[in-house]
């Protein structure tokens, strides 16, 4: 058996709490017109959380 690599299961850890965001901040942002600071805080989270897909992606690269 391989060892495992503890950097990778920290990022998976990680990118499954994004994705998680992700889609709890998707469904509030029609609550808010787009001028308001509530909106603007969901758009902050919501970019700063898709980083998600980059790392999945990176990672799968890493055991491919």
């Amino acid at each position: 058996m391989k060892e495992r690599v503890l950097y990778a299961d920290i990022l998976r850890v990680a990118a499954t709490f994004l994705v998680i965001t992700i889609h709890i901040v998707s469904r509030d942002f029609g609550l808010y017109e787009i001028d308001s600071y509530q909106w603007q805080v969901l758009n902050i989270y919501d970019s700063f959380a898709r980083m998600s897909v980059p790392i999945f992606f990176m990672l799968s690269g890493i055991f491919f």
